[in-house]
């Protein structure tokens, strides 16, 4: 059963620093979850699970997306991911997709001040403090570059924010700042005023397609 959004308390909070200063996320245990929504059709769903083993925040994340055209699937999407963070730091990944009969799996881990990342007949090493492209982590809006969950490349980015906006969610309106991302990467994400995602919108020049609260 997915966590009532408003009893489940913080679904992200922002741990901050010296001056008001973002240095790290966190979310609270529990389960989390987007209803996929594409010319008002349901086409899959976004999870999250988020749990604590001493200071290391894991995060069990599950995508599936399935969209039809006449009863005959045009397109699937499928991803599981764990992401293991300590102190707002990604310190290993495992990631599992298959995109539209495209499969990839890699993996990363911290060694030392690099991020090893690991794939078919690769390894390469990346900067430790690189943020994968899990959109509930609201330090994402600030980078210029992303890791990507799909195969490890780094991806670059610009960032617009186009302000505070109501949002709609399974469980009523809230407030959230919206961002607008270019390049490598196009999307609308959407934060709340305690950093917590709260909405997601692709599908640029086409049908959009959002990512809905639950």
């Amino acid at each position: 059963m997915m966590r009532d959004f408003a009893a489940a308390a913080a679904l992200l909070l922002a741990a901050i620093g010296p001056g008001g200063q973002a240095f790290a996320a966190d979310l609270a245990d529990g389960a989390y979850s987007f209803k996929v929504i594409r010319g008002g059709d349901a086409i899959g769903t976004h999870t999250i699970v988020a749990s604590h083993d001493g200071q290391d925040l894991v995060l069990d994340i599950a995508v599936a997306i399935k969209v039809k055209i006449a009863f005959v699937t045009a397109y699937r999407y499928e991803q599981t991911r764990r992401e293991v963070w300590r102190e707002g730091r990604l310190v290993a990944f495992e990631s599992d997709t298959n995109d539209d009969g495209d499969k990839a799996k890699i993996s990363g881990k911290l060694d030392g001040d690099m991020l090893v990342i690991s794939g078919p007949g690769r390894t390469t090493k990346v900067r430790a403090d690189i943020i994968p492209n899990s959109w509930w982590n609201p330090e994402l809006p600030k980078q210029s570059e992303l890791l990507s969950t799909l195969d490890g490349k780094i991806l670059k980015v610009g960032v617009q924010d186009a302000g505070e906006e109501t949002i709609d969610t399974a469980k009523g309106p809230v407030k959230a700042r919206h961002y607008i991302l270019s390049g490598e990467v196009e999307r609308d994400v959407w934060y709340d005023a305690q950093g917590r995602w709260v909405h997601m919108r692709t599908g640029h020049g086409g049908t959009p397609v959002d990512w809905v609260l639950q």
